[in-house]
């Protein structure tokens, strides 16, 4: 999934919320300003900041696939 934050006037929020919950939960999750969102921006944050480091490590799908079978297996012993 993707995140998009919104800024609406109060005055839509009503018609805002009834289009929007005509999305089953698994296409659209409607996160209020909570921890919740705290926490999710927290993440974001951090996995950004690892992407742009000099020394980040990133895997191909199958070198991930790979990788993860290593750590199946290491975790076997």
């Amino acid at each position: 999934m993707e995140t998009l934050i919104i800024q609406y006037d109060i005055l839509i929020k009503e018609k805002l919320l009834k289009l929007l919950s005509t999305f089953s939960e698994k296409e659209l999750e409607i996160i209020g300003k909570d921890e919740k969102s705290t926490q999710i921006g927290k993440e974001l944050q951090e996995d950004y900041d690892y992407i742009v480091r000099e020394d980040a490590e990133f895997y191909n799908h199958d070198d991930a696939i790979e990788q993860l079978k290593k750590w199946r297996e290491e975790s076997r012993r």
